[in-house]
């Protein structure tokens, strides 16, 4: 997005703030689900929220314990979950990882296709002729984690956060995720 667009006339704030209220559920069931790999409850949420959908049961099943086994791990990193599930599926999840460990930690962004949208141009991403698939995903995370750590400080940032805190105030939710769900249900 153009730092001087009329970003807000492209968000969505009805979806936005449907969206929102099924977060900050899946935020209060990760911190009382006594498991969440059996919490069905809590996997729907996080299923419905993120859209995961079309997966073999393999793959939930390893998805939720990996998220149970790691859900007070704040220190879990997107290249672990990644490699995690390319070492059990064979694939490259970066989107799936992404939003496991922003389920976990909500100072880290989700990697989706609309917010990727959104930001990618702006990205500063080094790669060399050599670099591997799973390095670039890697690469391409932090630079966008440092994006949202710049964009925190910057004009537009603060412009987003002072926008979210007027529709939606109190809300308990970091600034990053702020910036995520206005990025995810901004549309051209």
């Amino acid at each position: 997005m153009n730092a001087n667009d009329n970003w807000e006339n492209k968000v969505n704030w009805n979806e936005l703030e449907r969206r929102l209220k099924h977060y900050l559920i899946i935020r209060e069931q990760i911190k009382t689900s006594e498991n969440l790999f059996e919490d069905s409850v809590f996997r729907t949420n996080v299923n419905g929220f993120y859209k995961i959908r079309q997966r073999k049961k393999e793959f939930y099943d390893s998805y939720f314990t990996f998220m149970e086994d790691n859900k007070n791990n704040k220190n879990l990193t997107f290249e672990e979950t990644l490699r995690h599930f390319h070492s059990m599926f064979n694939r490259i999840e970066k989107s799936f990882s992404s939003k496991l460990i922003a389920t976990i930690n909500p100072e880290l962004p989700v990697w989706d296709t609309v917010v990727m949208s959104n930001i990618e141009s702006q990205l500063i991403q080094k790669f060399s002729k050599n670099t591997d698939k799973i390095e670039m995903c890697i690469i391409t995370y932090d630079a966008m984690k440092e994006w949202f750590v710049n964009t925190l400080n910057n004009s537009r940032g603060k412009n987003y956060i002072e926008k979210f805190d007027l529709k939606f105030p109190d809300c308990p939710i970091t600034n990053i995720k702020k910036i995520d769900l206005i990025l995810w249900q901004t549309r051209s």
